[in-house]
């Protein structure tokens, strides 16, 4: 098994959905500006700034969540492609 389909089934067993991987990402991106505002890092920092971060923090997330659903969609061929893969699972 090559290293990215490893990579890509591990993704995919952690995270089941694009959804789930946004909340996964969304979850670490309000728990680090939780960390950091705590530990008093944007204590003399403007309002455009904290909010600049934060910005750059939801792109990150989009682009995890684009490259998970692109993860999927190469799963999803995969299987259907294999032998035995099962093709498309209706739930």
């Amino acid at each position: 098994m090559s290293r990215i389909r490893k990579v890509a089934d591990g993704w995919s067993a952690i995270v089941r959905s694009t959804w789930r991987a946004y909340a996964v990402f969304c979850g670490a991106g309000v728990i680090a500006v939780l960390l950091r505002f705590r530990a008093g890092e944007y204590a003399e920092a403007s309002n455009r700034e904290v909010m600049e971060e934060i910005g750059v923090a939801a792109i990150l997330m989009f682009v995890a969540a684009f490259v998970t659903a692109l993860v999927f969609h190469y799963q999803l061929r995969r299987n259907s492609r294999w032998p035995g893969g099962g093709g498309r699972r209706n739930r």
